[in-house]
């Protein structure tokens, strides 16, 4: 069973990594560190890295685990989690090497979407209990885009990724910059009822249509 090696993984990691505390120093002690790397680098699924994370979220190898992850979401093209890893990365290692390698790939995803003949918006929440639907539109968007750039041979349309804040009051302003900045031809999200009243209108004042495949409150339509 797939998961069951994972776990196994993630507990010889932390193995070595208590192995390696008793060493304290020395070639055995990089020796473990070492295979640490291996393992992060080798072996683990991008949900064993984000548990890594979890649990050394500003220690090693926790940033060996953002640095796997960001190698594997820029491999998939993936803009929405790749981004977001940058993110977080350069919060919990301000200092760390890779911090400035880093900042200029989140610079080139944007730079990238400002070069697209159309892009199309994808608006979702940043709350860690919405993570699943967030991911499964993601997904979902990224195939439908690379199954319509396999199958026409055309890469001048592209997505561009808005995380809305906790706070409802400050979308709408955050919406309309993204707007203005990236000039969506449509939008897709946001993903609740709440968040989609919170920018009512701004679909006429910018023609611009917003598609929401979750929120369900009946009188959305009614608001543009």
């Amino acid at each position: 069973d797939i998961g069951i090696r994972q776990a196994a993984w993630n507990g010889a990691i932390d193995d070595l990594l208590e192995k390696g505390k008793l060493l304290a120093g020395g070639a055995d002690q990089q020796s473990s560190k070492n295979k640490v790397i291996e393992l992060v680098q080798t072996k683990l699924s991008k949900k064993n890295l984000w548990d890594l994370i979890d649990k050394y979220p500003q220690s090693f190898p926790g940033d060996f685990a953002y640095v796997r992850l960001v190698s594997v979401y820029e491999a998939e093209k993936d803009t929405f989690h790749l981004e977001k890893t940058i993110k977080h990365f350069l919060e919990a290692f301000p200092k760390n090497e890779n911090g400035e390698v880093f900042k200029i790939k989140a610079g080139m995803i944007n730079d990238l979407a400002k070069k697209h003949k159309i892009n199309i918006g994808v608006v979702v929440p940043s709350l860690q209990k919405a993570s699943e639907v967030v991911d499964q539109v993601v997904n979902g968007a990224n195939l439908a885009l690379w199954d319509y750039q396999k199958t026409a041979h055309d890469e001048s349309v592209g997505l561009i990724f808005k995380e809305l804040g906790p706070q409802p009051e400050k979308n709408r302003p955050e919406i309309e910059s993204f707007i203005k900045e990236f000039s969506p031809k449509a939008i897709i999200g946001p993903l609740f009822s709440k968040e989609f009243e919170s920018m009512a209108g701004l679909a006429d004042s910018y023609s611009i249509p917003f598609v929401t495949p979750t929120a369900t409150h009946p009188g959305i339509t009614l608001k543009s």
